[in-house]
């Protein structure tokens, strides 16, 4: 499997058909891997947080969910095939689960929405394979005791697929801490994607999303633009400065 060195970090270079059978061989294989689809967001959050660079730098598969990744990819000379997102991943996931026996729990993404996703994805697909939905709280999720029992549910459901939509980095680092403990193959965090799945939230056009402009979408319409102009505008401002440290170690290694 071809892989890209940028930023100090090794990107697989997957597309989301190649990332979908491979999720099917681990299955298949009883193999147990971390997929984490990292943004540019995630990427000023590992160079501030330990803990979260630990869990991108030992993600079994790290893929590109963003379009400035995958341009600077091209600006030097090593491509990423795609992007891949949390969101396409996940709907792809769900559209075959029947097909290729993904069965997938939903953990997080606010009261009610998980449900409210797996009856969007009947209504599109057909049948799903989705085997169970939980919401945690806050206390839950930084509880040991209680997230055990968020572990067994998981686990009694019969889950080969987690995916967990509690926002970066609370849900790399909880299936971080908790991924021995899971009886899931494959466990990814995939941010806001159930409010998109669900039909809260209306996604970007293809469009767009190929413009990279999808932030700039959510940040006009978001219920609190201002949380995601200082996420978008301020704080992702830094990846240029990433670049331009990954260009210069690039010139004189």
């Amino acid at each position: 499997m071809q892989r890209v060195r940028m930023f100090e970090k090794w990107f697989d270079n997957l597309s989301i058909d190649e990332t979908v059978d491979l999720i099917e061989e681990s299955i298949k294989n009883g193999l147990k891997i971390n997929i984490h689809t990292v943004n540019v967001d995630h990427l000023i959050i590992a160079n501030k947080n330990k803990d979260f660079e630990e869990y991108m730098l030992n993600a079994e598969i790290v893929l590109a969910d963003g379009m400035p990744i995958v341009w600077y990819s091209k600006l030097i000379k090593n491509p990423l095939k795609e992007r891949v997102t949390g969101v396409d991943l996940s709907e792809r996931l769900i559209s075959e689960s029947i097909k290729r026996n993904f069965k997938i729990f939903l953990l997080g993404g606010g009261a009610g929405v998980a449900e409210k996703c797996v009856e969007k994805m009947t209504e599109k697909y057909g049948n799903v394979n989705i085997v169970g939905t939980y919401c945690p709280s806050p206390e839950e999720i930084s509880s040991p005791n209680k997230s055990d029992l968020i572990v067994n549910k998981i686990n009694s459901s019969g889950a080969n697929i987690l995916l967990v939509a509690l926002g970066a980095p609370k849900q790399e680092l909880w299936i971080k801490r908790y991924k021995n403990k899971l009886n899931s193959n494959v466990n990814i965090g995939v941010g806001a994607t159930f409010d998109f799945l669900s039909g809260n939230v209306k996604r970007a056009n293809i469009i767009l999303q190929r413009m990279g402009l999808e932030w700039f979408y959510r940040m006009l319409t978001d219920r609190d633009p201002k949380r995601l102009i200082k996420r978008y505008l301020i704080n992702d401002s830094y990846f240029l400065v990433l670049c331009l440290k990954d260009i210069i170690k690039r010139i004189y290694k």
